[in-house]
């Protein structure tokens, strides 16, 4: 849901984008702005990582905070080289 301009800041639902490596090495979304802490300002967040290491890798979006609705929708877009790929079904 949109922000109100006079209310800062004007995130609404917070998602954390979070994604480990094969050596547990956790990597949270925009921690190029943020080193070490979760994003709480913006409502797109990535991970880039070059080059990733081989191996399996988990990617988890995190609902920090809802102020509007049980549930945020939310789009997620991987880029690489996939031997192969999985999809687990969303947890409620």
């Amino acid at each position: 849901p949109a922000g109100i301009a006079s209310i800062a800041p004007q995130l609404v639902n917070d998602l954390d984008l979070e994604v480990t490596g094969p050596d547990g090495a956790l990597h949270r979304g925009n921690e190029t702005l943020h080193p070490g802490v979760a994003d709480r300002l913006n409502n797109v967040e990535q991970v880039a990582l070059q080059p990733a290491e081989r191996g399996r890798w988990r990617v988890t979006i995190r609902a920090h905070s809802l102020r509007q609705g049980p549930a945020q929708g939310y789009a997620l877009v991987l880029i690489g080289d996939f031997v192969e790929a999985r999809r687990r079904p969303v947890r409620r």
